[in-house]
């Protein structure tokens, strides 16, 4: 995480959000398996989400840089057990 990076987070919730998507960067490169997720990051991030943008929705989430606000996030979890597939 870059630094000051969970006070952005913070703020952003104190402005009222409830689900905050971040951008995860590589923190080396210096092995071919690093590289290799490195640039798959860098595809979800940029080349899958602009189809969602450049129609106007909102993009889908990718797990690596998700926050949510705690209360949001249990109220829309909580019933989950609730379903069975």
């Amino acid at each position: 995480m870059a630094k000051g990076f969970l006070n952005e987070v913070n703020v952003a919730f104190d402005l009222g959000a409830k689900v905050v998507q971040a951008h995860r960067t590589a923190k080396n490169l210096n092995t071919p398996f690093a590289f290799l997720d490195a640039c798959n990051e860098e595809i979800n991030n940029h080349i899958y989400r602009k189809g969602h943008a450049a129609i106007g929705l909102s993009p889908a989430l990718i797990g690596s840089g998700m926050a949510f606000e705690y209360n949001y996030l249990h109220n829309l979890l909580k019933d989950l057990s609730l379903i069975h597939i």
